[in-house]
């Protein structure tokens, strides 16, 4: 589809961006998945974040809520090397953000084309349901913000004991876990 000159592609209401997903773990069959969302901005917030709405989700495979919400999205630098942080470049111009991090809830299967209902990963799905993702942001003067090099990952699920002041609680230390590929862009109809 052609794009029209005017039109930039944006991380707010105004651009809605295809997701296609191919989910993967070893010994499984793959499953894929093709979502349309927009990003809608909290507005007054540094970093910039908000809200993952979902338009359409061709596979029954995100779950919302009752508004058609699925998770939250921020833009950041790098979460796992965080050095002395990119913020300070904001007090000269306008603040360079890397990433763009979402996670979206998601159910234990999905919808085949057939109309059939596929389990993911022979019934074990997702652990709690939420899938993280990562992407490269930036932002093009002709073409708006540009994402690429999609990541996308889960946490296992492994409970330890945090209990340094015995009041019992228990923290997840899972393995954060390679889920596959992802591909996103901007779609102007």
């Amino acid at each position: 589809m052609k794009r029209n000159a005017k039109q930039k592609a944006t991380l707010d209401e105004f651009t809605l961006w295809r997701i296609s997903l191919r989910l993967q773990k070893e010994g499984f069959k793959d499953s894929s998945a093709s979502i349309r969302v927009r990003f809608v901005e909290a507005r007054g917030y540094e970093p910039p974040q908000g809200r993952v709405f979902v338009e359409d989700d061709y596979n029954g495979f995100i779950n919302t809520d009752d508004n058609g919400y699925s998770g939250a999205w921020s833009l950041s630098e790098d979460k796992n090397d965080r050095k002395d942080g990119l913020w300070v470049w904001g007090l000269f111009e306008e603040p360079k953000y890397p990433f763009l991090y979402f996670s979206l809830d998601v159910f234990n299967s999905t919808i085949a084309a057939s109309g059939e209902e596929e389990p993911l990963f022979d019934g074990l799905g997702i652990p709690n349901n939420r899938l993280n993702i990562r992407f490269s942001h930036s932002r093009d003067q002709e073409e708006g913000v540009k994402l690429e090099s999609g990541e996308i990952s889960y946490q296992e699920i492994e409970y330890m004991k945090a209990d340094l002041l015995g009041v019992g609680g228990e923290v997840n230390v899972g393995d954060i876990v390679d889920a596959g590929k992802i591909d996103i862009r901007a779609v102007f109809d």
